[in-house]
């Protein structure tokens, strides 16, 4: 079995060498990644590994932000290679095996079935410390946290992982196959998505500069944010909301990342006080995996609700005129 995992990236140099050396390290056969417009050492990281044959890279040097047609391309450019399995990640995101490998795990689901979910799992900012994001970025947040919220970027939602075809169409941010006649596999999840969108104030920033430029918007629902550094300051898990979190099964602590890098990238555990502070590290247990897929269904429930409640009334329009 081949897996490939596309990775689409731009000035993600503090996190992309540990994306990259992780799926390698997970399973994966081959990276292609396609870089856009990088000028913070992205490119010199991704390069290195296309030296050592390893990735392909893609360079996007125009303005214009085309992830459907990126992400499907070298979705397609990984069939056309031979792979058997595909896993489309942002540069940010780490793609985690329940048990055994990431082939393992793939080679598991029944052949009539073309695609797996993984539920996506959010980890936080923590203020100060270690310079390195996974030293730092030990809280996540759990599914009942983010089903407090429904309408925020932390809602429970999912990534794709799916067998290679030539003739498949994704959709930009690989939640879902637009086109391609993969079935999925229901109600099973073997695969858990890591995602480190805040990893600092500058970078955060930075992002939702490229979000408005993009045309995206950023903005929050809460009326007291209204810029990116009050988004940042949000987020972030100080002590006190970090005790609270714990206590109420919103936050949980997850080293399970941290652990791997320091094997495959050599980083050690520096001055963190908040390790110091723990006695130790948590792991997912089968309740957790379960309460990820119940926040699934019911966010899936609550989309339904939406669209049913807009067909009624647009239905409803319909006989009036």
């Amino acid at each position: 079995m081949k897996l490939v995992v596309t990775v689409l990236t731009r000035d993600q140099a503090d996190i992309v060498d540990a994306v990259v050396a992780y799926h390698l390290h997970a399973g994966a056969d081959l990276v292609i990644a396609t870089d856009h417009r990088s000028e913070d050492g992205t490119t010199e990281i991704l390069e290195s590994y296309e030296r050592d044959g390893v990735l392909r890279l893609i360079r996007q040097p125009g303005d214009e932000v085309r992830t459907q047609e990126w992400r499907t391309a070298m979705a397609r450019m990984a069939a056309e290679l031979g792979a058997d399995w595909v896993i489309g990640c942002d540069g940010d995101e780490f793609w985690w095996p329940c048990s055994g490998s990431l082939k393992e795990v793939l080679a598991a689901v029944p052949e009539r079935f073309g695609v797996v979910d993984g539920p996506w799992r959010f980890f936080l900012p923590r203020p100060g410390g270690h310079t390195f994001f996974a030293e730092r970025m030990v809280v996540r947040l759990t599914p009942r946290g983010a089903l407090e919220h429904p309408r925020s970027q932390f809602r429970p939602r999912a990534k794709i992982a799916h067998r290679a075809r030539t003739e498949l169409v994704l959709q930009g941010g690989n939640h879902h196959l637009i086109a391609g006649g993969l079935a999925p596999l229901p109600s099973w999840h073997p695969l858990e998505v890591f995602h480190f969108p805040s990893r600092s104030r500058a970078q955060h920033a930075k992002k939702h500069e490229r979000w408005e430029d993009a045309g995206r918007n950023w903005r929050s629902a809460r009326a007291r944010i209204t810029s990116p550094q009050d988004s940042y300051d949000y987020e972030t898990i100080d002590d006190e909301r970090l005790a609270r979190g714990l206590e109420l099964g919103s936050l949980a602590i997850d080293t399970r990342l941290r652990d791997v890098l320091r094997e495959i990238l050599g980083h050690d555990r520096g001055e963190d006080e908040f390790e110091d502070r723990q006695s130790s590290p948590s792991s997912t247990s089968d309740s957790s995996l379960a309460a990820d897929r119940a926040a699934l269904f019911d966010h899936d429930l609550l989309r339904l609700g939406r669209r049913l409640d807009d067909l009624r009334a647009r239905a409803s329009a319909c006989e009036r005129g």
